[in-house]
């Protein structure tokens, strides 16, 4: 549904899908991960946060709290972003 491109001194640093809410109900983050985990190996998680990494680069699946189109509350959205390493901050 969107695509958030993040720039820090005018280079690429942050990618991140917010999937819209068909695909999200279809592959909700635990089918995502699951998904994700044959190709890349079991993620480290933090709370509803997954995120896989080498010495560059992150990949993070989560959840977003999007605005419910009938106007009453939120539903969750999947997420996924690739990150330059040094600009990943989990939760400590």
């Amino acid at each position: 549904e969107s695509l958030t491109l993040g720039f820090k001194r005018g280079r690429l640093v942050t990618l991140e899908v917010l999937y819209g809410r068909e695909f999200s109900k279809k592959k909700p983050l635990s089918r995502l991960v699951s998904d994700l985990a044959l190709d890349y190996g079991e993620p480290r998680r933090q709370g509803e946060t997954y995120f896989w990494f080498d010495d560059a680069t992150v990949l993070v699946a989560s959840q977003a709290v999007q605005p419910d189109p009938s106007g009453s509350g939120g539903e969750l959205r999947t997420t996924l972003s690739i990150m330059d390493r040094e600009f990943f901050r989990p939760l400590r």
